[in-house]
């Protein structure tokens, strides 16, 4: 799972609102003409009131798998660069499909801190970033157990309040602690993101059932496909599409929800572990008890087809999420 980069987006989208609507009451259009703030909780948020006062540290408020839009902040806020960041994990039962990780639980995750530079047009932004990335597994597989360390920089693009893409280089260094390796290297990439929410009407003073449809999208073009040298020279595709229900209010802050999602890899030297479609159905609750922090607890059916040696494996997947802003 990615999650990720899609984050910092909103606090942009929502600054340049704010300088269209100088002076008046605004809403986010994110789902179309007189559309709710969506929320986690299936609530629509308040009409915000845009502020304007000096130069300020923006702190977010959009998280990946929660929310779609952050708050307004000062127009000056625009003319210096802007710091923000994310952190997102996972635990999962077992790792994969395969029969090798059937019984192998793993953790990874990764934490981020961006400096936004002010925009060069309408929609179009530099970001500077540096960015650590960690797995851990039981069975010590090799793959499997890394800490990763990057900086870089990307040209950030965003369409409208729905979609987000970013190209950009990074330079890694990938330690393998299990073999005590640490490969380093620059990696270009094209990434993508994409999150929709459409709250439901409810009867006269009743809570709409089921809340609210939503989807959410991620992918990446990267080259080269890893630090190790038999990956040097290949390009790969990786990206996931989920869809869902918001069905029911469990608390104020905990929410049901269903899902059918497919991921997939390819690359260009059709290596078997790069070639594969996963689709799967789910459920999970997710938790937010601020608004910076979502955690999700769930799980899934899943079939994965590896399409280069043909292997085909079915499974259920336990997980954990997580997911914070600022």
């Amino acid at each position: 799972m990615q999650p990720y980069w899609f984050i910092d987006a909103r606090k942009r989208t929502a600054r340049r609102r704010c300088v269209a609507m100088r002076g008046k009451t605004i809403v986010s259009p994110i789902l179309g003409s007189g559309a709710a703030w969506p929320t986690t909780a299936g609530l629509p948020r308040p009409r915000v009131a845009c502020r304007w006062r000096a130069p300020r540290r923006v702190l977010g408020a959009a998280l990946f798998s929660a929310l779609s839009t952050a708050r307004p902040v000062d127009v000056a806020a625009d003319e210096v660069p802007q710091t923000s960041g994310y952190t997102w994990g996972q635990i999962r039962y077992p790792s994969a499909l395969q029969p090798e990780e059937r019984r192998n639980p793993i953790m990874e995750g990764a934490v981020r801190q961006s400096l936004n530079w002010p925009s060069l047009t309408s929609g179009v932004y530099l970001s500077s970033f540096g960015e650590f990335r960690f797995k851990h597994d039981k069975e010590r597989l090799d793959f499997n157990n890394e800490l990763v360390f990057a900086i870089g920089t990307e040209l950030v693009l965003l369409p409208n309040d729905v979609v987000q893409l970013a190209v950009g280089v990074r330079h890694e260094w990938d330690h393998r602690y299990v073999s005590d390796r640490t490969p380093s290297g620059f990696v270009g990439f094209l990434t993508w993101g994409l999150w929709w929410r459409k709250p439901l009407p409810g009867g006269t003073g009743a809570e709409p059932f089921p809340l609210a449809y939503v989807a959410r999208s991620w992918g990446e073009i990267r080259y080269p496909s890893s630090q190790e040298i038999d990956e040097s020279d290949n390009a790969i595709f990786e990206g996931s599409l989920q869809a869902g229900i918001d069905w029911l209010q469990v608390t104020s802050t905990v929410v049901l929800n269903s899902f059918a999602e497919i991921e997939m890899k390819a690359d260009t030297q059709r290596f078997d572990f790069n070639n594969e479609v996963q689709p799967g159905v789910g459920l999970k609750l997710q938790w937010t008890p601020f608004e910076q922090l979502t955690i999700e607890l769930g799980g899934e059916f899943a079939w994965e087809y590896r399409f280069v040696s043909g292997r085909k494996e079915t499974g259920a997947v336990a997980f954990l999420n997580w997911y914070a802003s600022w």
